[in-house]
């Protein structure tokens, strides 16, 4: 499959460069969306097409920016849109497996179910175990291992000249002690060729849970990290 890549300019015109800023983005470091989110990484040139969603759930990531060539997958036969409002190709696959060759899409955004939930308690569609990805039991290393292998491959079929790979994780306290999932994933793709850029932090609505004392400084935020193939 030979895939066509376009650039998104900052102002909206095709015809302008999308490096060429003649604005000021301010990043509203509010309560927001991952729809409003992404809308900023479009306006930064961050999404490139073609465009590939490989863990689309419920495509809260499109709602207010909409690439022209959107290809998505998901495991779940139920969370698979249908073609159309610049949807061109969506399959159910696995995103550690994907039916790709190497380098064919301009972005890759990414975004693994990277809550450590330990035992699924809210399944329900909606539910935090549904919206997340979490309603299988998984430990805390295999999560991670499924997090990691899943940014290997959305690297490998991310262009590796010009390509944008977006990955959406959290640091976060698991078991008393502040887990850095930001630097995992940061130290596995660094080999591959893949370095950090930038990083966009979306603020949660969710407070500190009811009858638990604090003990580590509280992560209120997840974060979407950008990688770019070259230093």
């Amino acid at each position: 499959m030979t895939l066509s890549h376009t650039q998104l300019s900052l102002t909206g015109e095709d015809d302008q460069d999308f490096h060429v800023r003649d604005e000021v983005l301010v990043i509203d470091p509010r309560q927001t969306t991952n729809g409003e989110r992404v809308r900023d990484l479009a306006r930064l040139g961050y999404i490139v097409g073609p465009v590939l969603d490989p863990t689309y759930g419920y495509g809260s990531m499109w709602t207010h920016h909409r690439p022209d060539e959107l290809y998505v997958g998901d495991l779940d036969p139920a969370k698979v849109p249908e073609i159309g409002d610049g949807i061109v190709w969506h399959a159910v696959m696995d995103f550690t497996a994907m039916p790709f060759g190497d380098s064919q899409f301009g972005t890759v955004m990414y975004d693994p179910p990277y809550r450590f939930a330990g035992t699924p308690t809210d399944t329900d569609e909606g539910g935090h175990d549904d919206l997340y990805g979490t309603h299988i039991y998984r430990t805390k290393g295999e999560q991670l291992q499924l997090i990691l292998d899943g940014a290997i491959e959305c690297a490998r079929v991310c262009d590796d000249v010009n390509g944008w790979l977006i990955v959406k994780c959290q640091d976060q306290v698991v078991a008393g002690s502040t887990f850095f999932q930001t630097t995992a994933v940061e130290t596995i793709l660094k080999p591959h060729g893949w370095y950090l850029k930038d990083r966009l932090h979306l603020i949660s609505y969710r407070p500190q849970p009811t009858g638990r004392s604090q003990v580590n400084a509280r992560n209120n935020f997840s974060t979407f990290l950008v990688f770019h193939p070259s230093l």
